[in-house]
């Protein structure tokens, strides 16, 4: 991973690109974290690919324009996880 940026543990480099998969509290956090995602991805104009179901939530940034990773990226996941550890987001693995 990128040096300068610190990602929370859930995160993986898979296929160039960052690779979220959580589990939340209950279904209700999975809405309002999507919510909140889409809002900052609005704000970011960089949009990730985002799947969901009863508590999980796989999150996906990778800029295709360069077929990989960007600076983008990387701070896309960075305020991602400032959502996910407000909804008290765990790593599916934990």
């Amino acid at each position: 991973m990128n040096c300068s940026v610190r990602l929370a543990r859930w995160w993986q480099q898979r296929d160039n690109a960052l690779v979220a998969e959580v589990l939340l509290p209950d279904f209700a956090a999975v809405q309002a974290v999507v919510t909140e995602l889409m809002a900052l991805a609005v704000a970011m104009d960089h949009h990730p690919d985002v799947s969901f179901g009863y508590r999980r939530l796989s999150v996906i940034w990778q800029t295709h324009d360069v077929g990989g990773l960007s600076d983008l990226d990387w701070q896309a996941a960075l305020a991602t996880d400032t959502v996910l550890a407000r909804f008290h987001a765990v790593g599916e693995n934990e």
